[in-house]
């Protein structure tokens, strides 16, 4: 089955079916397919999925690009492992609290977000992403787990505004992290931190 008739067979259980698109922005659903008639990008934003990832998607093997924000999904299915060309997630503005750790298969993804969802903790999947280098969790409610983030090989782009973090392991930031952004927690300054870059952080 082409990738086309599987975007046929999904267009069939969607309100307002998949429309091709030359390009795609953040507000205009539709797919993109390359030159040989693969579909490498789709934007399912705000399309009534009723909190269930079709299983169709998981049979578009040449995926990179999968935006389906605003879909009142409550779990991420460990099927979605199955997509190895994917390079950029993004699951913001739903209501999902964790990661199955088969998502770390995901050998290509170098961009995940998860901001406005329903985390407490980091997920330990993040750890061991291996081409991740930009993670999205803001506007959730973290409290926990922020040494995950400090282990993932790639991972320089972290964005954590928003949550309830009292306490983050500094002492373990490394010089490769490009951006830390810690704005709108209840944290305070730990010893030994100069001020001017927890200051940084925070702004």
């Amino acid at each position: 089955m082409s990738d086309v008739d599987i975007i046929n067979k999904l267009n069939k259980k969607l309100r307002s079916p998949l429309k091709e698109r030359d390009k795609l922005t953040w507000f205009l659903k539709g797919y993109k397919l390359n030159s040989v008639g693969d579909v490498i990008q789709i934007n399912l934003f705000k399309a009534h999925l009723n909190g269930e990832i079709p299983q169709e998607l998981f049979e578009l093997k040449h995926l990179e690009h999968l935006d389906i924000r605003e879909n009142d999904i409550i779990e991420v299915p460990k099927e979605l492992s199955q997509l190895h060309s994917l390079r950029f997630l993004d699951l913001r503005n739903n209501s999902i609290d964790d990661l199955p750790n088969e998502l770390s298969e995901l050998k290509e993804l170098e961009k995940l977000y998860l901001a406005n969802n329903q985390f407490k903790k980091v997920p330990q999947a993040l750890a061991v992403f291996e081409s991740l280098w930009l993670i999205d969790l803001m506007e959730n409610q973290i409290s926990e787990g922020c040494e995950i983030l400090l282990e993932a090989p790639m991972l320089t782009n972290i964005y954590l505004k928003d949550n309830q973090i009292k306490q983050f392991p500094f002492n373990k930031v490394e010089s490769f992290i490009d951006e830390l952004i810690l704005l709108n927690n209840p944290m305070e300054k730990p010893e030994n931190l100069p001020m001017d870059y927890f200051n940084k952080l925070m702004i």
